[in-house]
């Protein structure tokens, strides 16, 4: 998979970028030029949900077409917004983002497992900020997350639901009494005496009034939602009914194509919850106006200033309940060893003749010798698990997290026929000298020939073979 063209229109400006099939820089003097916010372009483009940069702050304006091979096949994707519509030859198939991201990179990646396509993310894109220090486990970028168990046993096809089910069922219990000890905690510490109330019988009324409308305003937004959702619902449905390509026949000589224009009374249905959408939302400003009028006239006679303030009420409600600290530090222990104990449970489901696990400690290992940090690789295929980075900072734990990224991506190329292209952010963090990251780097060159290498970086990499991007002005602005 190769990335050949990428456009990028925001407001009136374009600027276009041409890659080679090796290895890419995107390269400029100084910082804050935008080499960034064209990787993370890149990411949104396929579709992902990335933050933007400082100064670009979101990327909903930005239109983004990308062009990419794969198989010999030519591919574009164009993304404007939360619409991503994704061209190969001359058909067209329309997504909308994040409800169909799955969809989509099924058919940019050609995998269906949605456990490795929630993983992927991590596998072929390192993160300036987060990426340098992400093992197996934790944030991608964003909201992006990675997890090693999730994407071990995908790959491996081992039906582990049954354990994470309930690993997560405990990790919820523990939140939920570690909220209790907070609320017990700050009990103790800030609810030392009576809470005095300046609530007025003569204004019950219209607290009341508000408390109604606000319920009342609850209940049209959960309307609106629905309806929204049943006019989204509906427009997919008949997206996917014309992407099946179904012709319906009509007489003995005749057939037609199904499409929206001939399904019965669908622009009927839908105009009818348009008008419907609009009565609810008509309604819903009718009432927040009302709540609006109550507050002003609460507001002008004086009267916030002297009834119980929410916190009030609430340290009045917490004088009444009883929460004993050392039962609940007693549970999170209990609740804390239970998972402890599914965790090793999982790790030995996964660890079982599973030769993913064993070939990715394998590549680790290898690499580690050559970047000289292998006396941190713990002699064993459950190191790829591991969760204790106690001790593992600076070029060890930047230079571990590199091979772990490289190790996966042997195995989606072995698992899947998939050559992904690495694109990485900042290979020379400040814990590198450059002697580290060019070592790094000539890893990509020599054993990684295959794939496409996207990296961007204020420095040169002589020594590398290369096309450079410069970016001499900032992206845009």
């Amino acid at each position: 998979m190769k990335i050949k063209k990428v456009n990028i229109q925001w407001k009136n400006e374009k600027r276009e970028f041409l890659f080679d099939d090796k290895i890419n820089l995107i390269y400029s003097k100084d910082n804050s030029k935008g080499k960034t916010t064209l990787l993370r372009s890149i990411l949104y483009g396929f579709g992902y949900n990335i933050p933007a940069t400082d100064g670009i702050k979101t990327f909903d304006d930005f239109y983004i077409l990308i062009e990419y091979t794969k198989d010999l096949q030519v591919y574009k994707i164009e993304r404007h917004g939360d619409i991503i519509y994704f061209y190969v030859g001359d058909e067209k198939i329309t997504y909308i983002m994040p409800e169909q991201i799955n969809e989509l990179h099924a058919e940019i990646f050609n995998i269906n497992d949605v456990m490795i396509l929630n993983n992927l993310l991590a596998i072929f894109y390192i993160d300036q900020e987060k990426g340098w220090t992400l093992l197996n486990r934790g944030i991608i970028i964003g909201k992006n997350r990675f997890n090693i168990e999730d994407f071990i046993s995908a790959l491996s096809e081992k039906d582990v639901t049954s354990i994470n089910n309930e690993i997560k069922k405990i990790e919820d219990e523990i939140k939920k009494y570690r909220t209790l000890k907070t609320i017990a905690e700050y009990k103790n510490e800030n609810i030392i005496e009576e809470t005095i109330s300046y609530t007025k019988n003569e204004d019950n009324e219209l607290y009341s009034k508000i408390n109604l409308l606000k319920m009342k305003a609850i209940e049209i937004k959960k309307d609106i939602k629905d309806v929204s959702i049943i006019l989204l619902d509906n427009k997919k449905i008949v997206q996917y009914l014309e992407k099946l390509d179904i012709y319906v026949k009509i007489s003995d000589e005749n057939s037609i194509k199904l499409s929206k224009d001939n399904i019965l009374n669908y622009n009927e249905n839908q105009i009818f919850y348009e008008t419907r959408k609009k009565e609810l939302e008509i309604s819903l400003a009718k009432v927040n106006s009302e709540i609006n009028k109550i507050e002003n006239e609460i507001n002008n006679r004086n009267l916030l200033f002297n009834v119980k303030t929410v916190a009030d009420e609430v340290d009045e409600m917490l004088k009444t309940v009883n929460i004993n600290e050392k039962q609940i530090d007693k549970i999170i222990g209990q609740l804390t060893r239970r998972k402890q104990k599914l965790v090793e449970d999982l790790h030995n489901v996964l660890s079982d003749n599973n030769k993913y696990l064993v070939s990715i400690y394998e590549t680790i290992e290898k690499y580690a010798k050559e970047l000289d940090f292998d006396k941190y690789i713990k002699d064993n295929q459950n190191f790829v698990l591991t969760n204790q980075l106690k001790g593992k900072t600076g070029r060890i734990l930047t230079q571990m997290a590199f091979t772990f990224k490289i190790a996966y991506v042997l195995e989606i190329k072995r698992k899947y026929g998939l050559i992904l292209p690495l694109i990485i952010d900042s290979p020379r963090t400040n814990e590198l000298t450059d002697d580290n990251s060019t070592a790094m780097l000539k890893i990509l060159e020599r054993d990684f020939s295959e794939h496409q290498i996207i990296f961007a970086s204020v420095y040169k990499f002589e020594k590398i073979n290369k096309k450079v991007i410069e970016m001499k002005e900032n992206l845009f602005y």
